[in-house]
């Protein structure tokens, strides 16, 4: 994470701190919809997202911006409300 800007190093923090709760254990790792017997869920959510994608991604550096980053992890809470709701 030392290589990372500041702005970077802020945005790693903050997803570590989100992945670390425990109520985001659900999010931490990619829906495994097949065995959850969610067969639609491939059909409601089009771009699935999880914390432990977004921490790998900030962390490689694969994101072209902090706003790309803040993006999919709003996409998480949005795919959770859109399947849930």
């Amino acid at each position: 994470m030392s290589n990372l800007s500041p702005e970077w190093q802020a945005m790693a923090k903050l997803v570590s701190q989100f992945y670390a709760k425990a109520d985001a254990e659900p999010f931490r790792e990619p829906v495994d919809w097949q065995s959850l017997g969610l067969f639609d869920y491939p059909q409601v959510i089009k771009k699935p997202m999880d914390l432990g994608l977004v921490k790998k991604k900030v962390n490689e550096g694969k994101y072209r911006s902090i706003h790309d980053a803040a993006d999919d992890v709003r996409l998480i809470w949005k795919n959770c409300m859109t399947y849930n709701a």
